[in-house]
């Protein structure tokens, strides 16, 4: 299921979860298929922060959010904000199993945030 808004770390991110999915280590996934809400809008004007993950990913026994990052030159790819708002979700969203999965030289690595 790649749609032609994803970036490239996503589209290969896309085409790995197909691969889990074919191996049946996965029963499906979706990209951004839900918004997060995490601070609320006050008085009516339209300051919510929300948080839209790169993927779910369906497990047999639990449902995964995660995000999608290539490593940079400096070794570094999350900015600070992005970092901030997927450590608020997990603590607000706890009964999801939230991720972050890097793309290095081809090969990805998951971090656990929750």
């Amino acid at each position: 299921m790649i749609k032609s808004s994803m970036n490239k770390t996503e589209t290969a991110f896309a085409q790995y979860c197909e691969l889990l999915k074919k191996a049946g280590e996965i029963l499906d996934y979706r990209f951004e298929p839900m918004k997060f809400m995490l601070a609320g809008n006050v008085e009516g004007k339209h300051n919510a922060v929300t948080y839209l993950p790169d993927f779910l990913i369906i497990h047999q026994d639990h449902f995964e959010l995660a995000e999608t990052k290539a490593k940079n030159k400096d070794w570094t790819s999350m900015k600070d904000d992005a970092r901030c708002k997927i450590n608020i979700a997990a603590e607000l969203f706890p009964w999801f199993r939230w991720t972050i999965y890097y793309l290095e030289r081809g090969r990805w690595t998951k971090e656990l945030v929750n």
